[in-house]
């Protein structure tokens, strides 16, 4: 038995039509899942055009021109705070630090959280 790979030739795009096809807003757990497969495909492949927002919101109401407003909104606003979040620089480890760092630098760490939806990082000492 021959066993082949398939090829995404356009992973994003084919992420957002499963996404987009399901019902993306009853807040169903599957769709959640669908949501997030799709924000982690945009940022897994780097793919630009998709970090916009208005992008995005063009494209949803292109598929599903009469998509709730409100659910819109909330879904792009989630939507660029995943990205933002997948974008942001990790704390580097003192591996990863070279000798012209701050050696203060190690005296704080970030606190991460996610609070009414947002995320928040805030820098705590130490000590």
């Amino acid at each position: 038995m021959k066993i082949t790979n398939y090829v995404h030739k356009k992973p994003t795009e084919e992420s957002f039509i499963n996404w987009i096809n399901g019902y993306p807003e009853t807040y169903h757990p599957a769709d959640r899942d669908r949501f997030y497969t799709f924000v982690k495909t945009v940022c897994r492949y780097n793919s630009s055009n998709w970090k916009n927002g208005d992008f995005l919101k063009k494209k949803i109401l292109e598929i599903k021109s009469n998509f709730n407003k409100n659910k819109l909104e909330n879904i792009l606003e989630e939507y660029e705070s995943l990205i933002s979040f997948y974008d942001t620089k990790y704390l580097p480890t003192d591996e990863d630090r070279s000798s012209e760092d701050d050696v203060n630098d190690s005296l704080h760490y970030y606190e991460v959280d996610v609070i009414k939806g947002k995320i928040v990082m805030t820098i705590k000492n130490k000590f």
